[in-house]
């Protein structure tokens, strides 16, 4: 049977060896020289840009509105009711197929 001993000392090695190769993978990486001309970003504008529509060609002018009062309600096409009108035939109750039967 293995001692409790022996898990303590086994999990401390871990720990120790996990410790050493992280701080043996920190240094590794890229090492980029610092450019000559240093890199800065241009400053950002808080309110964005308009956009402008360009000018058309061909000039275009809707009429004036005219708000004159209709004189006539406007009347809707209405369908003449047939003499027969058209019945649908009822679905009748489905007898159960004798061949469906389990046994």
């Amino acid at each position: 049977m293995v001692s409790i001993q022996f898990y303590i000392r086994l999990i401390t090695t871990l720990v120790l060896l996990s410790s050493i190769v992280t701080s043996q993978r920190q240094n590794e990486g890229y090492e980029y020289p610092t450019p000559e001309v240093p890199f800065t970003l241009p400053p950002k504008s808080t309110t964005p840009s308009g956009y402008e529509y360009p000018t058309p060609k061909i000039k275009f002018t809707l009429p004036p509105r005219t708000t004159t009062p209709r004189t006539t309600t406007p009347q809707g096409y209405e369908y003449p009711v047939p003499q027969n009108p058209l019945q649908l035939p009822r679905r009748g109750r489905r007898r159960p197929l004798e061949s469906h039967k389990v046994i």
